[in-house]
């Protein structure tokens, strides 16, 4: 057919947009993630100026100053996830081996520090989750 385009010249053309819708996509793929990044950086930092952040922080580093409570909440830790993946496996937890969780809970429950670090430790998680929560929310109902 005269005056036509050579073959492929139409498919050169939309390779050269499909390519620039692409570039373009990419680009604003790339503001928007680190818009996100940036974001979430700022949110770091905000949560970092909260007295529950640096109350479970400083908490946090008293324990580590103190190697025998944490050795102790560390072995309470040990064992609570060891008695529960023998449950879930359906082994048999002995009455001695209850007894002596049970002595060590107490143990955990009488410290100061651990008892502090604890709660602590939950408020903290419950700030994140409750920031959490609000970020899933917002993603449902539109609010910013």
């Amino acid at each position: 057919m005269p005056g036509a385009p050579p073959p492929g010249v139409r498919c050169c053309f939309f390779l050269k947009n499909h390519f620039l819708f692409y570039k373009r996509s990419v680009f604003l793929h790339c503001c928007v993630m680190r818009e996100i990044l940036d974001k979430a950086n700022d949110l770091g930092l905000l949560i970092r100026e909260t007295d529950i952040y640096r109350r479970f922080r400083d908490i946090t580093e008293e324990l580590e100053n103190e190697p025998g409570i944490k050795g102790k909440l560390d072995n309470y830790y040990r064992s609570a996830e060891d008695l529960k993946k023998r449950e879930d496996l359906g082994d048999i937890i002995e009455k001695y081996e209850i007894e002596e969780f049970e002595e060590m809970s107490s143990a955990i429950a009488e410290n100061e520090l651990i008892v502090r670090y604890l709660s602590a430790k939950n408020e903290y998680i419950k700030l994140l989750t409750d920031i959490q929560k609000s970020v899933r929310e917002d993603d449902f109902t539109g609010d910013e």
